[in-house]
């Protein structure tokens, strides 16, 4: 892992963008959110990433972060993110992937920093209803 980190160092300091995103929108921060490489995506918001750009279907880094339960990661987004309540295109925010996928330490960091338990979705399904 730390030759991958001193690789991303290597190619931010040769004027690669970190905002820079491929054909289905994902950054490299996204990819390292999913991937739970925390040293990278801190290396990356350290450099200007976008923490809050969202993918056509509203999904951003911390939603991919907590889809695969990498509490460290998430932490991290939420430390440096806008809102924890922003929603996917469906309606679906943080706290409704978390109570998904059973994430009771992610659910908890996110009620712990305002995310909202009756926030429905565009069905008007809460976390509650999700759990």
């Amino acid at each position: 892992m730390a030759d991958h980190l001193d690789v991303v160092q290597l190619l931010i300091e040769h004027g690669a963008s970190v905002n820079q995103a491929i054909k289905d929108g994902r950054t490299a921060l996204h990819l390292a959110s999913k991937k739970g490489h925390l040293a990278i995506a801190q290396l990356l918001i350290e450099h200007g990433a976008y923490i809050d750009q969202a993918l056509k279907n509203g999904w951003t880094a911390l939603h991919f972060a907590l889809e695969e339960g990498h509490l460290d990661i998430v932490r991290l987004l939420i430390e440096h993110t806008t809102s924890v309540n922003q929603a996917t295109m469906d309606g679906r925010t943080a706290l409704h992937l978390a109570s998904e996928k059973g994430h009771l330490d992610i659910a908890q960091l996110l009620i712990a920093h305002s995310a909202s338990v009756d926030q429905g979705t565009k069905n008007g399904w809460t976390a509650l209803h999700i759990a």
